[in-house]
């Protein structure tokens, strides 16, 4: 997995990392691939990095960047189509729900 450098707090990306997250997400990537993913990721958390070096004191946290409120509708009960119906496009069925491939191990 990608190596933290003690020296400076910033992860290392290495290409075991890279093949543990091709492994993750069912990819299948060739050598120059992970060589450029590991740069790539490398200029990521590099840049994430310079975040802690912006002088924060004094500044409070927010919890969202906007003022504005959500603006909810009123929730109005209308015409629905028949479950049935729907099911009836599904290609795969259990009950009364449409069946998907297991994705989580």
């Amino acid at each position: 997995m990608a190596q933290s450098n003690r020296e400076n707090n910033i992860m290392k990306m290495d290409e075991k990392a890279i093949s543990y997250l091709e492994d993750l997400t069912y990819l299948s990537l060739g050598d120059d691939e992970r060589k450029r993913l590991v740069t790539d990721f490398e200029v990521i958390i590099k840049s994430v990095d310079n975040i802690n070096s912006v002088d924060t004191d004094g500044i409070i946290g927010i919890s969202h960047p906007l003022t504005d409120t959500a603006t909810l509708r009123e929730d109005i009960v209308g015409n629905h189509m028949d479950r049935a119906e729907l099911l009836s496009n599904a290609p795969n069925r259990s009950d009364e729900a449409i069946a998907v491939p297991r994705v989580i191990e």
